[in-house]
């Protein structure tokens, strides 16, 4: 691990990942590849085709292997959409701002609209078929593939609407929701921030660029960066609020017309996750924000002051902070990784030798980091905005652990490929807990070890209990808009009362710390999304200490259970690890790992 400082430093760096980008020729050639066009056509033919098929003819169909060719060929229409559509998504992530990408991207989502309305019978018709006729092909041989798909297709039947109702949701949802979610993530990447950097130079950022100098050695440049970041929020706070009004409305009255119960029933559902597991890990979370309370004290201690201010939660408990270059960091995660399993090591390899990653700074780039998985059989993308430190090494390690769940997932068909969101979170924290304890087995400085064990802990503290915290705010921000239009003011009280909940009399909170709600992406894009986080770490951490008692023994149950995708229920997935989520000792465990490593740390520092 080299130590670096400076400017220099962050050129270097910058320098480091300048070539590293996207190859994105096995899905088009570009923009303006004429295949794009083509499938396009063809994913409408073929809807067209099923549709002529088998709509309105599915109870008709006798035999199961008949059955299952009509699987198999909706499958065939789904791969389609998949393939231009995540062309779409990756290329306008490279530059936000491109009206050419902005172009393809709605010309993508509207032919995929008009796709995915000629397909929607076939869930209507699956869910009326009678119990009998279903049970009966389900256990048939050629059925096996999609007996689980077919349950979860059913677990809506109470909520779907007619076949013109759910064309109409479709089309109302390109043209509003899906455009507000756009519009949302083209007008936030669009802000720019002059900073005062230590040298007295006034540099440009764009917010992930800003947002890493939450972890920066002085305490006047982390303030100044939250203060500078809060404050553009706040000063769009009025647009900002207007949009997440009108996701949070769109979602009320489509829950109504469907007749769910609570705003989180759709997500759980789709999750095949029971409501009281989800309300269990809330509760018992919430229980525990003492943890956070905790270390946050310990930390000021640490760094000699009374009370620890929001912006000094990540602040280095080091005198210096270590940089790594990207050869350095992908030594690392692929050293650590190697030595968990060879299977880790080779899938991430290709995806560093196959340029399926895109790690350089950009001007108008997508903040934040992603994997990408579409179809079977193409390999995912990995979008990250590396700066060097060592949240960003776990962060590559993160996501490079999303692209082996995918890869090792790829067995399956395309309906039982991708993992549900919960567990699609399994691989990614596990792969950054084999790095991490790699790492921290290595180092041989007390202060070393301090300073990777804080940065885990904070990990912990922002994949559970920050998790949570939106999941809280998002239900009471659901819960209120039932009543009246929520103004900027009422979200921020919600967003004021969780901030308390989380982080007690631990740090200094401030009007100014309020409006943070409106920097969370996933409420925006995917509501109710934020508590797969939080469940997949405490799942994580139960796992990892199965592996670290059991060795070599465990890994086979891990990997059938990345293998799996979807194709089978939670529970019985998590049977291969020996796993019952429906114990609240179950989710206590890994809080009580928590507690152990906080103990830890005051073990050293003392």
């Amino acid at each position: 691990m080299k130590e670096k400082s400076g400017n220099s430093t962050d050129k270097a760096i910058e320098k480091s990942v300048s070539s590293v980008v996207w190859d994105l020729s096995d899905l088009y050639k570009g923009a303006g590849d004429k295949k794009i066009k083509a499938d396009i056509s063809n994913g409408l033919k073929a809807a067209d085709e099923f549709k002529s098929k088998y709509s309105g003819k599915m109870n008709k169909i006798k035999s199961a292997s008949e059955f299952a060719k009509m699987f198999v060929s909706y499958e065939q229409c789904i791969e389609i959409i998949n393939r231009f559509m995540q062309f779409s998504f990756l290329n306008l992530s490279l530059d936000t701002s491109s009206p050419e990408a902005k172009s393809l991207l709605s010309h993508a989502e509207e032919k995929c609209a008009e796709i995915e309305n000629k397909l929607l019978f076939f869930n209507l018709e699956l869910c009326a078929l009678e119990e009998a006729v279903v049970n009966k092909f389900k256990k048939s041989k050629e059925l096996a593939n999609y007996a689980h798909k077919i349950d979860v297709i059913r677990a809506f039947k109470p909520y779907q609407l007619s076949e013109k109702e759910e064309q109409i949701i479709n089309i109302k949802n390109l043209n509003a929701k899906n455009y507000v979610v756009q519009l949302y993530d083209e007008f936030t990447a669009s802000f720019r921030f002059k900073v005062k950097m230590p040298d007295g130079k006034i540099a440009e950022m764009n917010g992930s660029q800003l947002r890493n100098l939450r972890y920066h050695q002085s305490q006047e440049m982390r303030r100044q960066s939250y203060e500078l970041y809060m404050e553009k929020y706040n000063e769009n706070l009025l647009v900002i609020t207007g949009l997440y009004n009108m996701i949070v409305r769109d979602h009320a009255q489509e829950n109504k017309l469907r007749g769910y119960k609570r705003a989180d029933e759709p997500r759980n559902i789709d999750n095949e996750i029971d409501n009281k597991v989800i309300d269990a890990l809330i509760e018992v979370t919430t229980k525990n924000s003492k943890l956070v309370q905790r270390y946050y004290k310990l930390k000021a201690k640490m760094l000699k002051v009374k009370k620890l201010n929001l912006y000094d939660i990540y602040a280095p408990t080091a005198s210096t902070t270590k940089k790594f270059d990207w050869d350095e960091a992908k030594a690392i995660v692929l050293e650590s990784f190697k030595n968990f399993d060879p299977s880790f090591h080779k899938i991430a390899s290709d995806f560093f030798d196959n340029k399926w990653i895109d790690a350089k700074i950009g001007a108008n780039k997508k903040s934040g980091a992603y994997c990408s998985s579409s179809v079977p059989g193409l390999h995912p993308y990995v979008l990250l905005n590396y700066t060097g430190n060592l949240r960003e090494v776990m962060t590559l390690a993160h996501e490079l652990g999303h692209a082996i769940h995918a890869v090792l997932s790829s067995k399956n068909t395309i309906l039982n490929y991708h993992a549900i969101l919960p567990l699609c979170e399994t691989a990614s924290i596990f792969a950054e807990s084999v790095v991490n304890d790699d790492l921290i087995k290595k180092l041989k400085d007390r202060d070393e070890k301090i300073t990777l064990l804080t940065s885990k802990l904070e990990d912990f503290f922002a994949t559970s209990f920050r998790q949570n915290m939106f999941t809280r705010f998002e239900q009471e921000a659901h819960r209120q808009s039932a009543d009246k239009l929520l103004s900027s003011a009422d979200l921020n009280a919600i967003y004021e009362k969780e901030l308390k909940t989380m982080f007690g009399d631990s740090v200094n909170i401030t009007k100014d710390n309020f409006v943070e709600w409106s920097v969370i992406p996933h409420i925006f894009h995917t509501p109710f999304y934020c508590y797969s986080y939080n469940f997949a770490l405490l799942l994580v951490l139960a796992l990892y200490q199965s592996y670290c008692e059991k060795g070599e023994k465990f890994k086979p149950g891990f990997l059938k259970l990345l293998s799996s995708g979807s194709s089978v229920t939670p529970g019985e997935m998590l049977k291969y690890v020996d796993i019952d989520i429906s114990d609240k000792k179950f989710w206590q465990k890994g809080f009580d790992y928590i507690s152990s490593k906080i103990d830890e740390l005051e073990s050293l520092i003392k």
